[in-house]
């Protein structure tokens, strides 16, 4: 509606305005300052933008004093929210006699700012002129009027509203008069008067109001009885009305009184399955402890939504009496359920439900055992370490398996032999599973490099497979003595293991393996030095550091790279961090003939980013070697069917390089002018260098260096 948009500008304008500096008044010199800011409003010589300051800072300065000299700038347009800021803030009753007296001057946007002021004021003695405005012929006033009316509250405006509502045909005013009662009754409801509230509420949710205006008195016919208020509510719930369901479980979070929860638990049953899924969550929401026997309950549901959202529920509610139902529930033939059983058993926050599991895992076996093993694992539960470790040798596979994944959460330091031992036992059944413990073990460790120090060694005199399974544990670990572990290994006389150690150094996830690759990759005899400098490179390539050091690990890269495929990924690292600096490896990577025209594209990646200058140009110049024979056949510029011919501007500017530098950068400004304006333009070339003939488009005001062809 056009009055809320109004009423928004205005605040944006008092936040706008109050972003000023303010001015600190002396304590004996208020009354002077506000004076002086009368005298601007009042000044026949002060401007409009001089008296809008004023008015901002007699917000802050203002005493009802300053009313008469505002009052005139209500009836100014442009003056009237600047007067506004002020008079809202401004206490005292002379204020709210001068904005009732402007309603008889003044219409429109004016007249509806006047009105917003006085609700928001909570003016009174303005109740009557509301009440005739509620007849104006603008509707937004008309709508602001009741609004106001609403805010400001008591019976004379209760009654001038429901009347004027009983009577209103215009749907915008209908709303506005709705909103205005609505406001009437949270003031009640604020004051005690719930019966009060309730009736008003019920009158709008009954009439012909807008969606909007339906569901707020619905929301609040149901919070205004409290408990008594369920089954308007559970009625609501059972609407098909999307948003309707939306508001009733709104009011299941929101609901107070005394017995809410209990009137809400007892109502579970009166909706359908889907609905008491939603009933259910919404209880739980309430975080009120009284419903989680009804939850529990519910958790055994035949409905398969109605049993999640319960034993979910219990995440927030429950305590250690849901612990039963939720053993019972993980050890469910529904999978999703089991999952949702062992999250709630993981997240349950009860401290005695620990004891309780420990309690439980003394004398449990079968099933039963398997699910209080999940339990321990999900919630790391230390104190059962030690049955933990005794089903780790059950006759039950399933339970080992879950000892083991228990152990994997709750092993400390001192575990971590036996779990290798378990993990590289060859005629171990449960090794494989005995390694994911050991690795989960490994990754919760708090101190990495002391965890590290211990695998290494553990692992010395250890099969060559079994070191590989160590070297990936560490790598899965990180940290400085894994890294150090990895590097040691690669310079291993065990081809197998070099092979595994330099594959896991080419994956490790910080920069620190850098200078470890790098020093593999510059020994000439190492059988695995392209795989660590294409590691190096992978570095340079993808991890963030600051460019001084990726323009170092470029260049280390090129003293030890004699392939042409790794001197294709230190041009990438070229072409990906484009730099003034980063030309100088291109240059030099183009010192090979082979891969000159290579450099010459990625150094026209850096200048368009650099810009061509003369310390560019310069530093280009040892990868164009010796000059070149550059004939510029043909060229256009401009869009399809509006391009220039500027071969012989081109002409005049190319050299014997194949960069071409015009006058200025601006393609318009060099060749002439802009042939198709608005529109992306090419500038596309025939060329020849050497005799050897190229053809090359650039995207407008590209740098020009034309292609080896």
């Amino acid at each position: 509606m056009r009055y809320f948009a109004i009423r928004f500008g205005f605040l944006a304008a008092v936040a706008a305005l109050t972003a000023w500096p303010t001015m600190a008044p002396a304590a004996d010199g208020f009354r002077q300052d506000e004076q002086t800011l009368i005298d601007i409003l009042v000044s026949e010589d002060a401007g409009k933008p001089q008296k809008a300051i004023a008015c901002k800072k007699l917000a802050v300065y203002g005493s009802p004093k300053a009313a008469e000299a505002l009052a005139p700038l209500l009836r100014d347009p442009e003056m009237v929210s600047w007067a506004r800021i002020a008079l809202e803030a401004i206490p005292g009753e002379e204020v709210d006699q001068v904005l009732i007296e402007s309603m008889g001057d003044i219409d429109g946007r004016s007249l509806i700012g006047v009105i917003n002021t006085l609700g928001i004021r909570g003016a009174r003695s303005a109740v009557p002129s509301l009440i005739d405005a509620l007849q104006n012929k603008d509707a937004d006033v008309a709508v602001a009027a009741a609004v106001a009316l609403g805010s400001i509250g008591g019976n004379d405006a209760r009654q001038a509203l429901q009347s004027a509502f009983a009577s209103a045909d215009d749907m915008t005013v209908r709303s506005g008069l709705a909103e205005g009662l609505i406001l009437v009754a949270e003031t009640a409801m604020a004051q005690d008067q719930a019966d009060d509230a309730a009736e008003i509420y019920d009158s709008v949710a009954a009439a012909d109001v807008p969606p909007q205006r339906r569901i707020e008195a619905i929301r609040g016919s149901i919070l205004s009885r409290g408990s008594d208020g369920v089954d308007r509510l559970i009625e609501t719930l059972k609407s098909d009305d999307r948003v309707k369901q939306g508001i009733a479980l709104t009011t299941v979070r929101e609901l107070s009184g005394d017995g809410a929860t209990g009137a809400l638990v007892n109502a579970i049953e009166k909706v359908d399955a889907s609905r008491r899924a939603l009933l259910i969550t919404g209880l739980a929401e309430r975080g009120d402890a009284d419903a989680q026997d009804a939850l529990i309950r519910q958790s055994e549901s035949d409905d398969l939504a109605v049993r999640l959202a319960a034993i979910e529920g219990l995440q927030r509610i429950g305590d250690v009496t849901a612990l039963p139902a939720l053993l019972s529930a993980a050890d469910d033939e529904n999978v999703v359920v089991v999952a949702s059983a062992l999250e709630t058993l993981s997240l349950l926050p009860d401290d005695q439900l620990e004891d309780a599991v420990i309690s439980r895992l003394k004398d449990a076996d079968g099933r039963a055992k398997e699910v209080l093993l999940s339990v321990v694992g999900a919630r790391r539960i230390a104190g059962a370490k030690s049955m933990v470790i005794d089903a780790l040798d059950a006759k039950d596979a399933s339970i080992r398996e879950a000892a083991l994944q228990a152990i994997g959460q709750i092993a400390t330091m001192d575990d971590l032999g036996m779990l290798m031992a378990r993990a590289f036992d060859a005629d171990n059944g449960d090794a494989a599973a005995s390694l994911d413990a050991l690795r989960a073990a490994c990754v919760r460790m708090p101190d990495r490099d002391a965890c590290a120090e211990k695998l290494d060694q553990a692992a010395a005199n250890a099969s060559t497979a079994d070191r590989i399974t160590t070297l990936e544990l560490l790598t899965a670990m990180g940290g400085e003595r894994s890294l150090k572990a990895l590097a040691d290994a690669a310079q291993s006389g065990d081809r197998e293991i070099q092979d595994a150690a330099t594959r896991l150094l080419g994956t490790w996830m910080t920069v620190d393996a850098a200078p470890y690759l790098l020093e593999l990759a510059s020994q000439p005899s190492h059988a695995y030095r392209i795989r660590a400098l294409r590691g190096h490179l992978r570095i340079a390539r993808q991890f963030t550091m600051n460019n001084r050091d990726r323009l170092q690990m470029a260049n280390d890269a090129l003293k030890v790279a004699d392939r042409e495929e790794e001197k294709r990924l230190i041009l990438d690292v070229v072409r990906r961090y484009p730099t003034p600096a980063m030309l100088n490896v291109a240059v030099k990577v183009g010192q090979d003939a082979e891969m000159k025209p290579e450099a010459i594209a990625a150094a026209a990646v850096v200048l368009k980013l650099v810009g061509v200058t003369d310390k560019t140009a310069k530093a280009l110049q040892p990868l164009w070697g010796k000059p070149m024979d550059v004939e510029i056949v043909s060229a256009k510029y401009g869009s399809a069917g509006k391009q220039k011919d500027v071969t012989e501007l081109l002409q005049q500017h190319a050299g014997d390089s194949p960069l071409i530098r015009l006058p200025q950068s601006q393609y318009n400004s060099a060749l002439g002018g802009d042939p198709a304006p608005g529109s992306p333009k090419e500038l596309t070339v025939e060329y020849k260098i050497d005799g050897e003939a190229g053809q090359v488009s650039f995207a407008e005001n590209d740098p020009i260096v034309l292609p080896l062809p």
